[in-house]
């Protein structure tokens, strides 16, 4: 096993005494507001955080300390004067850009600091990766919804060796238009290994198109990871910046994935894969963790409303198996027989195919028979021009 797994899992070890806190404190809030609005409760509520305190020395202390009663949104800074002594608030709070920012088919929230998404939420339907619409009329360009100050720009990537890798991917929209543009936008991009974006990644990202063919609905929250390297028996975390405005290159991406049926119980699967080239003799699942230890180093938590020890694994359930070497041979030389720019070119690829003993099957010869077609008509419209 991967030793960056190992280290993941013995970092989780330790804290047992927080979650053991933190589910101490979320009891004590749910008795109370399941009780507090009876007399009865009154009485039973407080023998209860009692017994409950004494029980966990670390509760007894500090309470108003850890407890902040926030003022309301939109109190202005002359109310917040006058509830701070020390005048705290005279010129603001730190702000962001917005908590979560909501496109048509998919929903992410973006790190300022990082040029990136923090996480990138999709739900997929086999209606939704259907369609007619098409990448080729899709363009890469900054989220407008971001501050100009805080986005990255299409020159950070050029000439820096990464890729430009979608979080959310354009395919699994291909049932609106503008869904998919949507996916262009820069803040649902990182900067991505070339070979693990048009590879490894993609076969995940595939796998779970596949999953809509056996479940009705189909979740999946995708983003980067920064992990830390041991090094002179300290864990220190690097990474590289790339372009004018220091896009952050994770070092690892995480796929969450949970999906649904009426007829079936629900799976779940987390994955970490680290952001470099992963040839075909890994599997998905050796990049499989379990959801507590990518929650612990991401410092979210996935599918919060949705109770994961009901889900059963979805590589048990499910297999997850990815596509083939073969089957990939095929989509590439299909992308390189779509991005024809001539009949010339085409030609050449279709040429490099066979020599190659790829045997094309209906989804290459409908690909390599559309684009001829098209290359025809433009070649006819140029003489016309002339």
């Amino acid at each position: 096993m991967a030793a960056w797994l190992k280290s993941l899992r013995s970092y989780v070890s330790g804290v047992g005494n927080v979650a053991t806190a933190f589910l101490v404190g979320a009891a004590l809030t749910k008795i109370y507001y399941e009780t507090s609005d009876t007399v009865h409760g009154k009485s039973s509520i407080q023998k209860q955080i009692q017994e409950i305190v004494a029980k966990h020395d670390n509760l007894k202390h500090g309470s108003h300390l850890r407890v902040i009663n926030p003022p309301r949104v939109g109190t202005n800074v002359e109310e917040l004067d006058t509830i701070a002594e020390d005048n705290i608030f005279k010129y603001g709070l730190p702000k962001r850009s917005p908590e979560y920012l909501r496109f048509k088919n998919h929903v992410l929230c973006y790190d300022q600091a990082k040029k990136t998404p923090r996480w990138v939420l999709e739900h997929l339907t086999k209606e939704k990766i259907k369609g007619e619409a098409d990448r080729v009329h899709s363009v890469f360009k900054p989220d407008p919804n971001v501050p100009a100050f805080f986005q990255s720009s299409n020159d950070d990537y050029w000439d820096s060796g990464w890729s430009r890798g979608h979080m959310a991917p354009a395919s699994n929209s291909k049932y609106n238009q503008d869904a998919m543009d949507a996916t262009f936008l820069l803040s649902n991009i990182v900067p991505q290994d070339l070979d693990n974006n048009a590879n490894f990644w993609y076969r995940l990202e595939a796998y779970c198109r596949s999953l809509t063919k056996r479940y009705s609905n189909v979740y999946i929250v995708s983003g980067p990871l920064y992990l830390p390297k041991e090094q002179d028996g300290k864990k220190i975390v690097t990474y590289e910046v790339i372009g004018a405005n220091n896009v952050a290159v994770p070092t690892h991406l995480y796929k969450v994935i949970l999906a649904e049926d009426n007829d079936k119980e629900a799976v779940l699967g987390a994955f970490v894969v680290p952001n470099k080239p992963i040839n075909f003799e890994y599997k998905l699942q050796d990049f499989q963790v379990s959801l507590g230890d990518l929650e612990k180093y991401s410092g979210l938590a996935f599918f919060p409303f949705f109770d994961a020890h009901k889900a059963n694994d979805l590589c048990v359930s499910d297999g997850c198996k990815l596509l083939s070497k073969e089957r990939m041979e095929l989509i590439s030389f299909g992308r390189r027989l779509r991005n024809s720019s001539s009949s010339e070119r085409l030609e050449m690829v279709w040429e490099e195919m066979k020599q190659n003993g790829v045997i094309p099957d209906s989804y290459l010869i409908d690909i390599y028979e559309k684009r001829k077609r098209a290359l025809m008509q433009e070649d006819r419209k140029s003489v016309r021009d002339i």
